[in-house]
C-alpha cells in the first residue's frame, strides 16, 4: 500500500557512498570517517584556542607590584549593593610575579590624619 518510507539520512547511506548493505564496509566506512572528524575537529579546537589566547593577550595589561604598594583589594563575595573592591592595603611581600602579600591598615576615627 504506497511507498516506502525514506528517511534524510538514506540517501547518504546509498551505495555509491561505499555503505553498501555489507556490515563490515559499512564499519569500515563508519571508523575511518569518525577518525577524519575527531581530527577535524581537534584542529578547529586548537585554532579556536589560539585565537581567543590572542585576544585576550592583546587586551591585559601587565602589572607589577612592588612592596609599599598601595592597592585595592577585590571583595568575591560582595553582595549585589556592596562595594567589589576595598582599600587601604599595603603590599608587605612579592611572592610571585602575580602573587603578593597584602596587609591593612586599620585607621581609628581618633588617629585619622584627615580628621
Amino acid at each position: 500500500m504506497g511507498r516506502d518510507p525514506v528517511l534524510p539520512i538514506m540517501p547518504s547511506l546509498a551505495e555509491e557512498d561505499g555503505m553498501g548493505h555489507d556490515p563490515h564496509s559499512y564499519e569500515h566506512t563508519l571508523t575511518v570517517r569518525l577518525a577524519e572528524l575527531r581530527d577535524l575537529v581537534e584542529c578547529h579546537i586548537t585554532q579556536e584556542a589560539q585565537r581567543q589566547k590572542a585576544f585576550y593577550d592583546s587586551t591585559t595589561k601587565s602589572r607589577t607590584f612592588n612592596v609599599g604598594d598601595a592597592v585595592w583589594l577585590h571583595v568575591p563575595t560582595a553582595g549585589k549593593l556592596d562595594a567589589r573592591w576595598e582599600g587601604g592595603w599595603t603590599v608587605k611581600e612579592v611572592l610571585s610575579p602575580v602573587n603578593v602579600a597584602v596587609e591593612t591598615h586599620h585607621y581609628s576615627k581618633d588617629s585619622c590624619g584627615a580628621c
